[in-house]
């Protein structure tokens, strides 16, 4: 026996394809196991079920993420007929009634058409209407705004006319209990009776229930999607969400749709416009209503992008929008400097906190306009998007320097950002960057920048950055070379982490307890420092303090390295000094070692001489402290070596001495013993000298 129920597939990649319903009913899900697999990443795992009941069929969510829907309406449960539109996630389903299609009217099985006798004083009377869905919703606190209906229109010949009414609308209808009779009235009655049941009567003259009609925005540059009358393409969720938005009627603010999405505990969606495209530095005024129920948090942003690379992609996140019974205006001014030609809409909503809610959005528009916001040095110009800034960036006439310059926080959901403060100095921007826990400063370092290189300071001195790398106790670092080169110098260490990114590279500063920063763009200071020690150095070397000049060009590279001649100059100096001072060392100890092995004592003695010259040359430098320890070494061989051959000579002339006594030769006696008295004397500790 054929299954009276079945499902058609109207879209993804079951399209077409008609599932019949058997009597024991069906799961339908994204795992195996279902009796219906719908790989849709938008389909949880198991995401509803199809239950055949004597009197009907009935379909029930199983706890799915993106939510099941009928008729546009969020439900956990609900009663089904032929024609019905059955959302599991983003899949689309038509039910079909193999016993309700045989007889349905010609104009489609979505329509109940009611014919009108010729001019009677009271329409004929109509069959029963089957009972009206009850959805069961998360929205049923909402109220909902209803389309007053028309009146009826005059036909010539009223027995030929004929009245549509689509299902959806009679299922919307179902949301509340009085309104199945105000539909059953418009359908005995007339479109006159309904109007003024479901207009006057129903809402007792408020403007709440009447549906507000959509208002057209001058300049609207997301004109095609503003209100998302139908169009629901021109708007994405972000892929990889654990949930997403969608246009429904519930989330309406004015006309029949708007975009809305339910989010869980530990749940987040994002939905992006069309793009716009553009280019010159502008500035746009954002504008959309925004409402956010229950546990719920929503946040209005624009996603600047760049096509050509040449900065990375922004995103300028205003601020978290309150938990609120209706839709809130959030306005937002933003300067679009002209390396980002296209910039997005974006929607956030997340779960706050244990709990789920909602967030819907309608009316958004995007209109060129409004007061730029930037701070500018010279030629620098520090432009903050948004007021507050959730998001910054550096320029220089038209190139970017920094781009997405945010401030991440540790706690608070997917967008959770600090504002970025900037005041403008002389020559440096002063940044602040909010509070909150575990604060991470992310920048990337653009082409121009990177090209003239990239390099920390703080503990351990100077150190430059091409690839991947972790820096403990950083104090600042430098970006740039010649007149295109920054400096952003924290009064505290601080944690870097560094990675390739498109054209630049990409750092995450670690904040801890540091509250702001300070972003230098100019350097005559310090360069004028740098080419001062430079010439101490150089005179230094000429002197023969070598060890000086070493200090000295270690000194330009850590604290100034901001003249590129001065820096390249100290390198190569710093390497001179070094390779001499260890070829010379390399030198003494070859000495050394024939010395010790011909057991030469007047070789160390000029080994030791010519060590202690090389520590002075080399003073203060890791060089001396090496000849120091030569040094110690020779004396230790020394004095042994000195030690055996003056105890073998004292014996031999203690022998002579003794012979000449015997001899009877006193004053030779007498000279021999003068020697070895003297021999003692040598012997005895001695200083460097």
């Amino acid at each position: 026996m054929q299954p009276r129920y079945s499902l058609r597939f109207e879209n993804g990649e079951r399209r077409g394809e008609t599932i019949p319903i058997p009597g024991s009913g069906i799961t339908v899900g994204r795992r195996p196991g279902n009796s219906v697999q719908v790989t849709d990443a938008s389909v949880s795992g198991r995401h509803a079920e199809f239950v055949v009941e004597p009197d009907g069929l009935l379909l029930r969510d199983l706890g799915s993420t993106n939510g099941t829907k009928v008729g546009g309406e969020r439900i956990s449960q609900s009663r089904l007929r032929h024609g019905d539109e059955v959302l599991l996630g983003n899949v689309k389903l038509i039910v079909v009634d193999a016993q309700a299609g045989a007889s349905a009217p010609a104009g489609g099985a979505d329509e109940l058409e009611l014919e009108f006798d010729a001019p009677a004083p009271a329409p004929a009377r109509a069959p029963e209407p089957p009972p009206a869905r009850v959805a069961v919703s998360e929205r049923l606190q909402t109220p909902t705004q209803f389309m007053p209906a028309a009146p009826a229109p005059e036909v010539a010949n009223a027995a030929d006319a004929v009245r549509t009414i689509s299902a959806e609308k009679v299922a919307r209808s179902g949301k509340r209990s009085f309104v199945g009779a105000l539909v059953l009235v418009a359908l005995l009655g007339g479109g006159g009776a309904a109007w003024f049941l479901l207009g006057q009567g129903a809402a007792g003259g408020e403007e709440g229930r009447k549906l507000r009609p959509v208002e057209s925005v001058d300049g609207n540059l997301l004109a095609a999607s503003y209100s998302f009358e139908g169009n629901e393409g021109n708007w994405a969720s972000e892929d990889g969400a654990p949930a997403a938005f969608a246009t429904d009627t519930t989330s309406r603010r004015s006309g029949e749709l708007g975009l809305g999405a339910l989010v869980d505990a530990g749940q987040w969606a994002i939905a992006r416009s069309e793009a716009v495209r553009g280019s010159g530095q502008r500035v746009l005024t954002l504008r959309g209503h925004v409402r956010v129920g229950d546990s719920a948090r929503a946040r209005l942003g624009l996603e600047l992008e760049s096509s050509s690379g040449a900065s990375a992609r922004t995103v300028a996140w205003g601020p978290v929008i309150p938990v609120g019974g209706d839709f809130e205006e959030v306005v937002a001014t933003l300067t679009v400097p002209a390396a980002f030609d296209s910039v997005r809409a974006l929607v956030l909503a997340e779960a706050a906190g244990a709990g789920g809610g909602s967030v819907d959005v309608d009316d958004v528009s995007l209109v060129p306009g409004g007061e730029a916001k930037l701070a500018a040095i010279d030629e620098f110009q520090f432009v903050p998007h948004g007021d507050p800034a959730f998001a910054a960036s550096l320029f220089k006439i038209d190139r970017t320097l920094l781009s997405d310059m945010h401030v991440r926080l540790a706690e608070g959901g997917v967008a959770a950002r600090a504002p970025i403060a900037i005041e403008r100095g002389d020559i440096a921007f002063a940044l602040t960057f909010g509070s909150g826990n575990g604060r991470t400063l992310s920048l990337r370092v653009d082409e121009p920048l990177f090209k003239g290189g990239v390099a920390s300071t703080g503990s351990g001195g100077y150190r430059t950055h091409s690839t991947e790398f972790t820096r403990e106790g950083v104090t600042s670092v430098i970006a740039g070379a010649g007149k295109d080169q920054v400096r952003l110098a924290f009064a505290e260490p601080v944690k870097l982490r560094g990675k390739p990114e498109g054209s630049g590279l990409r750092l995450d500063f670690e904040l801890g307890a540091v509250a702001g920063a300070r972003l230098q763009t100019s350097f005559l200071a310090e360069r004028d420092e740098a080419q001062k020690l430079a010439r101490s150095a150089r005179e230094a070397e000429q002197a023969g303090q070598l060890g000086n000049a070493a200090s000295l060009w270690g000194k330009l590279r850590d604290e100034y390295p901001f003249d590129t001649r001065s820096l390249e100059e100290a390198d190569t100096a710093r390497a001179r000094i070094a390779e001499g001072g260890l070829a010379a060392l390399r030198n003494l100890r070859g000495e050394v070692e024939r010395a010790r092995f011909f057991r030469l004592v007047e070789l160390y003695r000029k080994c030791r001489r010519d060590t202690l010259a090389a520590a002075t040359r080399y003073e203060g430098s890791e060089l001396a402290t090496e000849a120091n320890a030569l040094v110690a070494e020779i004396d230790k061989d020394l004095a042994v070596l000195e030690a055996d051959l003056t105890k073998a000579e004292r014996g031999r002339l203690e022998g002579i001495a003794g012979a000449l006594e015997r001899g009877e030769s006193p004053k030779l006696a007498a000279r021999v013993r003068e020697v070895l008295s003297r021999m003692a004397s040598a012997a005895a500790p001695r200083g460097d000298n």
